[in-house]
């Protein structure tokens, strides 16, 4: 049995973890680290395209916080043009 395990490389680079597989984890962990970091920051300072960017590249991240995030500007979209259409009937209705 212990020939087998030794005798296939595949077997032993999983069972083993190599400096470069350490190092590439440690790299996908700060990249990722970086790109929420940015993520976040889009959507303190400049919404809109944080909020593009939310739903494009954090593929991790939970849905129900995906969609609590989006709320807020879905809510001002509405408002927007629920004033535009009150407006709009409003200005129809006056006219003679």
């Amino acid at each position: 049995m212990d020939n087998q395990i030794e005798n296939n490389p595949q077997q032993i680079a999983l069972q083993e973890p190599t400096q470069t597989a350490v190092f590439m984890a440690n790299q996908n962990s700060s990249q990722t680290d970086t790109e929420t970091f940015a993520i976040a920051f889009f959507l303190v300072y400049f919404y809109p395209i944080g909020i593009i960017l939310m739903w494009l590249r954090m593929k991790n991240w939970p849905l129900w916080g995906k969609i609590f995030l989006s709320l807020p500007g879905f809510l001002v979209i509405l408002g927007v043009i629920a004033i535009l259409l009150s407006s709009f009937i409003i200005h129809s209705k006056s006219r003679p």
